[in-house]
This record gives C-alpha cells, structure tokens and sequence, in this order.
C-alpha cells in the first residue's frame, strides 16, 4: 500500500495580526528617520556654527571699488603683509592705511584698463628674479608692489606721450609768502620800489626761487596750478599781480606774488618741466577717476580690530 504523505496544516494568521506587525514595523522605521534627523540636525548645529564663527567673517564684505569687491579674507591677508612689526598703538592708523591702498590701487588697475594697459605676469617675474633668496611673505609683497609699481610706469610714460614738447610759455618771478595778509604786504613793498630780488631772498617760503632771488624760470601752463596760471598768462610783461593761493600746498595758507618778465608762444618745455606736467595730468586724471567712482569700505573699528585679531597682531 502506498505511503501516506504527511500534510503539514497550514497556520492561520489573522488579518489583525498582520496589521499590528505593520504598525510595529512603520513606528521602527518612524523612530530611526527621527534619530537620523536628529543626528542630521545636531551635525548641521556644529558645522553652521563652525561655518558661522570660522568662515563665513572670511567672506563678508570689506572693501569695493566700483564692480571689484574685497572679501575680508584678503583684507587680513593684506595687513599680514603690509604692517607686520608696525607700532601696534597705531593699529587704526595703520589698518586704514591699508584699506587706502587696496582702493586706490584697483582703480588705478582699472583706470589704466581704459587705456589697455597692464601688466603681465612674465614682466612681473622678470623683476622678481633678484628677490629669490627673500623669504616667502616678504616676496608676495614685494610682487604686489612691483606689480603697482611698472603699472605706474607705464601710466607716467602715457601721459608724458600725451604731454606738448613746446608751448606756450611765461618768465616769471615770485614771492611766496605765508599768508595773504603776508602776500600783500610784499605788493605794498614792491610797488613802494623794492627790489624784488632782494625781497624774495628775505622773505619766499619757496626754498628753491628764494635762492635765484624768486625767478621760477620759464614756465607753460600745468606746473604751478590753474589759478596762477591763468594769472600769469593774463599778465603783460612788467606788471605784478595780486596775492594768488598757493595750489602746490608748500604753506597752508600760502600765497603768490608774481610777476612777468617775458612771453614767448612757441617755447621748447625742458624736460624736467615735462615730466612735472605729465605727473600733474596724471594725479589730476586719477583724482577725478575718484570722484567718479563708487569707492566704499565697510569696516568699522570693531571689524578692523577683529581683523588685526586674525592675523595674529602687529
């Protein structure tokens, strides 16, 4: 006879079996997405924190000159740079001074852009050649100064290719005094009969006309500032003027007394006389590059102290 097979009974689950492990099942799930989550938030707490008090004061805005913006990264990276070993009683002093220079350096890189001038990198190295030897920090800034040094240049050889070789000229001679007041006593005098040399030597502030007995030479227009010019050039020959500001700053409250000895309206500029009127151009084009300019910075002394801080002090 054929062997019985045994037949295992099957095991009755209840649907409502089934659906407590479900719930059992979903809450495991629930409480290990709500550790994860927790573990997720207490990481992001620790690295935003670090984010926030390590970071992101690197990347806030320090500086800007028109589109350029300085992070306050740079701004540290700067000050180690440029004033390490300074007096640190001058610490405010000296973090603006720095601020100043990274201003006024980027617009002059992008003023001299308007012209196509720049510098490239191998000018840079050609002159960095014989400063190998010097440590690291001292060589990065001596290149960031190279580099601003030959951009100058090359912005001093523009204007000077811009600046006439001949123009129209005056001989002058002057009396700089150190006030107005000064300035008309000296016209009193010399209208009174006083030899002008003479005065000039006794009382000019300008050192170097006080010995040549007050004559400045033959000068064109550019060198003295436009107030005088436009004095001297109205001039005729013989006749004095009346006290004129002294635009060049050589007194703080300085004026002129000047007076025409010839005119000539096509004379060679020396070239000493040339190069002060290609500077003169230059510093009055840069000048008014800055009033044209969006220049800010954004650093009060809490945020420059913070900065002299990071960089590990003077």
């Amino acid at each position: 006879m054929p062997k019985r097979q045994k037949v295992t009974p099957k095991q009755y689950v209840s649907k409502r079996l089934v659906s407590k492990r479900q719930q059992q099942q979903r809450r495991q799930r629930i409480i290990l997405l709500l550790g994860a989550l927790v573990i997720f938030a207490v990481g992001s707490i620790i690295v935003y924190g670090y984010y926030d008090k390590e970071v992101k004061p690197y990347h806030r805005a320090a500086i800007r000159v028109n589109d350029s913006k300085f992070d306050m990264g740079y701004y540290i990276k700067m000050l180690r740079l440029f004033v390490k070993g300074e007096d640190p009683s001058n610490w405010n002093e000296v973090t603006d001074r720095v601020i100043q220079q990274i201003q006024e350096r980027e617009l002059l890189r992008q003023g001299a852009a308007e012209f196509d001038i720049s510098i490239t990198r191998d000018e840079i190295d050609q002159e960095m050649e014989e400063y190998q030897d010097l440590d690291s920090d001292l060589r990065k800034r001596i290149r960031i100064d190279t580099e601003h040094f030959l951009l100058l240049g090359k912005l001093r050889e523009h204007f000077a290719a811009q600046t006439p070789t001949v123009a129209e000229q005056v001989h002058l001679e002057g009396i700089l005094a150190e006030t107005k007041d000064g300035a008309e006593e000296i016209a009193s005098r010399l209208d009174g009969g006083e030899d002008f040399a003479g005065l000039a030597q006794e009382l000019s502030q300008d050192n170097k006309s006080k010995e040549q007995g007050g004559d400045l030479g033959w000068l064109p227009q550019g060198v003295m500032g436009p107030e005088l010019d436009e004095v001297a050039f109205s001039l005729e020959p013989g006749a004095l003027s009346q006290p004129i500001p002294d635009e060049r700053g050589q007194t703080e409250e300085g004026h002129w007394v000047i007076r025409v000895l010839e005119k000539d309206e096509a004379r060679p500029i020396d070239e000493d006389t040339h190069t002060i009127i290609a500077a003169n151009e230059l510093n009055r084009w840069f000048e008014e590059m800055k009033q044209d300019s969006l220049v800010e910075d954004y650093l009060d002394e809490d945020k420059k102290l913070w900065a002299v801080k990071e960089m590990g002090g003077f």
